[in-house]
């Protein structure tokens, strides 16, 4: 009985941790932007280091449909897309890649975060990158 109740304690844990943004903790540098116009892009070319990544925060009109894409040479540069406000991610990109494509659910403050997970974080890696915005 006690190994079921283990168990069924260690598969919760599981889902919650996968519904969770995962990032290095460490400090993040914000930097607000406007989103590009229809047709256009934004491309930001930055490197972030261990555990210090850049946060991207920008104002979403609702219906408005935006790409974001991450270029990067280093594995285990990733971003989520986060909706100030909110528990939940819209986007975990360690979980979903380099890109991602959103009809922005409501107004409001949005956030774009570029980090490196904890291991390469951890080892004071660098990771030049490229985020795209359309």
């Amino acid at each position: 009985m006690r190994t079921t109740h283990i168990a069924a304690a260690l598969a919760l844990a599981a889902v919650v941790a996968m519904a969770a943004p995962v990032r290095a903790q460490g400090p993040a540098r914000l930097v607000h932007i406007d989103l590009p116009t229809a047709g256009q892009r934004l491309v930001l070319k930055e490197t972030i280091r261990g555990y210090a990544g850049v946060d991207y925060a920008f104002d979403g009109r609702a219906g408005r449909r935006v790409q974001v894409i991450l270029r990067s040479r280093n594995r285990s540069a990733y971003f989520n897309v986060l909706r100030e406000g909110h528990d939940e991610a819209l986007f975990i990109g360690s979980m979903g890649g380099e890109r991602f494509t959103m009809t922005v659910p409501a107004d409001g403050a949005y956030r774009i975060q570029v980090y490196l997970m904890r291991n390469a974080a951890r080892r004071g890696e660098q990771a030049p990158f490229e985020l795209q915005l359309r």
